[in-house]
This record gives structure tokens, C-alpha cells and sequence, in this order.
């Protein structure tokens, strides 16, 4: 079945919404939070800072597992933040960025941890 001019249209403007959702969310986290994602403080956890997303990626699939509609639409986001928040953080990692001073960051909160890995 092939969709109409205006189912299609319909469609660009809900991944719009959906998209725009998420970077507002990001956004905002960011400016509440700055940039722990890459730089985690690291007093309970050593693991690299893109172990602590997958960590936080295994949270929220667990939270959705539980079925729970009223959580659901939010972790769903929240998944989709993370999974955007990974490939920054490799783009940084990988100075793909053209931002020294992140990535510097990730390397000194890594060298506060004593250098371990999980």
C-alpha cells in the first residue's frame, strides 16, 4: 500500500515532534546536569564513562520490562537519550567533535578513577 501525499506528511511532522522531543529533553538535562555523561564523578563507580550509559541503558530496559504503561513513553525517551548520548560521547572520544576540552575532561575524571576499567 503506498501512502498519500498527506499520510506522508503526517508522518515527517510525528518523527519531528518525537525528535525535537528528545534534544529538548537532552538539552535541558544537559544544562541541569552539564556534561556527566562524559565525565561521571566516579565515587561509587569507576567503570568508563560509556559503561555507565550501557548501565543506565540496562535500567531502563529492565524499568520496561516491568509493563508499566504510565512509565513506559518516558523511558522510552530516556533510552533513545542514552543511546544519542553514546554516540556523542565515541564522536568526542574520537575527536570527531572538534572539542578538546570535553574530551579532555573524559581522560582527567578517568585518570581520578586511578585509570581502571570495569
Amino acid at each position: 500500500m503506498t501512502a498519500t501525499p498527506e499520510e506522508l506528511r503526517r508522518v515527517q511532522t510525528l518523527i519531528t515532534e518525537e525528535c525535537e522531543a528528545v534534544r529538548a529533553m537532552l538539552l535541558r538535562k544537559h544544562a541541569d546536569y552539564g556534561s556527566s555523561f562524559s565525565a561521571p564523578l566516579g565515587v561509587f563507580s569507576r567503570c568508563s564513562p560509556e559503561e555507565a550509559i550501557n548501565v543506565r541503558l540496562d535500567d531502563k530496559l529492565k524499568r520496561l520490562r516491568t509493563g508499566r504503561l504510565e512509565i513506559a513513553e518516558d523511558t522510552e525517551q530516556d533510552i533513545v537519550g542514552y543511546l544519542i548520548l553514546k554516540r556523542v560521547l565515541r564522536r568526542m572520544a574520537a575527536g570527531r567533535d572538534g572539542w578538546d576540552a570535553a574530551r579532555e575532561a573524559m581522560f582527567e575524571a578517568h585518570e581520578r578513577r586511578g585509570g581502571e576499567e570495569p
